[in-house]
């Protein structure tokens, strides 16, 4: 079975400082176009219907993450570790996958439907939450294969161009015929969505027929399944905070929430990305220069994190009563509070996709469990004691405790002895810790 090749270390620092740059300038990009779109939304929405919106996009996320769990880590390591063709390594399985798909979409329009049971229009939000459920999903495995690939210059475009095609629709609705219909505006998500999904298929390299690139879907499988709970980020991925802000505090209160996550996850956005290259990058530099690749990529990410969180801080409140207007100063004070706590999320996305690259999946998901545990926890009591700023802290708590895990789980050192490339990948899915590298 082809393995990675070994890279030369200052060639791939070089070379992955360009690509680091390019991924973090991208992630800037679409948050400014979320910052254009966001008070365009809130101000035709009100904080009542930007709630409902931040459900039924919760609810999609939620389930959509259910369903693919793990599954997108995979197959990107799986394209990156063959060095071929996406549609070579997922031949006879990208079908059964997007088949699948269909069983957490019902189950969000389920959802959807108890959630709205008040609202006018019903059906056709259940219906909605349905098909962007099924969009998301398929975006997250179509992504995946672009990612594994490589090519950081297509998976930018795809990432800005899905972004601005919503953007630019809603710009546009805003100005001719503005809406108060939260459905109106998710629906236009959900076809930006589309458009996502054929420009991954557009940008896949062309299929080699090569029958020995293709990845045996046990191990693919296999890797996901040990993956799955890190896969769903849920902490910050899962929109469990904001369902359960909904639960506790109501719409409302969820409407000035979502306001906030919007801004606070700026970071979370963009260190997102940088760890979704992370992974094949890693995987495809080799076992020496990976762990350069590793240190690099982590130092640069954190002093960014740093940067964007003091830069929230700072902001924020000019930032909402301009754009959002004075209606939405509630939000205010639970955005410092969440820019500090999307921070350390933010870093632990980029942690995550390093211990994936070492074969530490197993551990990633135990400490994903763990810390998610940990917020719903304190995140109800904290609620009822700081009203929204506690599920601000409840994160903040739960992140900070996976940090510190992860960081002492990973190997900081180039091996010396024993590379992580003299083993196998046929044979990890046999070791029952999977501490060793990904199948």
């Amino acid at each position: 079975m082809p393995q990675p090749q070994e890279t030369d270390v200052p060639s791939v620092r070089s070379r992955g400082l360009a690509a680091f740059l390019s991924i973090a300038a991208t992630g800037f990009g679409i948050q400014i176009l979320t910052v254009l779109s966001g008070p365009l939304v809130a101000r035709m929405l009100g904080p009542d219907g930007r709630g409902l919106m931040g459900m039924l996009v919760a609810v999609a996320l939620l389930c959509s993450l259910l369903g693919v769990g793990g599954l997108p880590a995979a197959i990107a390591h799986a394209v990156a570790a063959k060095d071929a063709p996406a549609r070579d390594v997922v031949r006879g399985s990208l079908g059964r996958w997007l088949a699948w798909m269909a069983l957490p979409s019902l189950l969000a329009a389920g959802i959807t439907a108890w959630f709205v049971r008040d609202q006018a229009h019903q059906v056709w939000l259940s219906v909605l939450g349905g098909v962007l459920t099924y969009l998301l999903a398929a975006n997250f495995l179509l992504s995946a294969m672009v990612l594994g690939e490589g090519n950081v210059r297509k998976v930018n475009i795809q990432r800005v161009a899905g972004m601005a095609s919503y953007v630019g629709v809603v710009l546009v609705l805003f100005l001719v015929h503005p809406t108060e219909s939260a459905g109106v505006i998710v629906g236009i998500y959900a076809l930006s969505l589309v458009g996502g999904a054929w420009m991954c298929l557009a940008f896949l390299k062309p299929a080699a027929n090569d029958p020995t690139a293709r990845a045996e879907p046990a191990e693919v499988h296999a890797f996901a399944r040990k993956g799955w709970v890190s896969g769903l980020n849920a902490l910050d991925g899962l929109g469990a905070d904001q369902l359960l802000v909904g639960v506790v505090l109501g719409q409302v209160a969820l409407g000035f929430y979502a306001v906030s996550v919007s801004i606070a996850s700026f970071s979370s956005l963009v260190l997102g990305g940088v760890a979704a290259v992370l992974l094949p990058r890693m995987v495809a530099a080799g076992a020496q220069a990976s762990v350069a690749v590793m240190r690099g990529w982590l130092a640069i990410a954190l002093v960014l994190d740093v940067l964007m969180v003091v830069g929230i801080v700072v902001v924020v409140g000019p930032a909402i009563r301009i754009f959002f207007g004075h209606e939405f100063e509630p939000a205010i004070e639970v955005t410092r509070v969440l820019a500090v706590a999307w921070g350390v999320l933010a870093m632990r996305r980029v942690l995550t996709a390093a211990a994936q690259a070492q074969g530490k999946v197993a551990t990633a998901s135990v400490a994903e469990a763990t810390a998610t545990v940990l917020f719903l926890v304190g995140a109800i009591p904290a609620m009822h004691v700081w009203d929204l700023e506690g599920a601000g802290f409840a994160m903040l708590l739960a992140g900070g405790v996976f940090c510190v895990w992860i960081s002492c789980a990973l190997s900081w050192r180039r091996p010396a002895d024993h590379p992580l490339d003299e083993v196998e990948l046929t044979d990890v899915v046999e070791i029952d810790d999977g501490e060793h590298l990904h199948p």
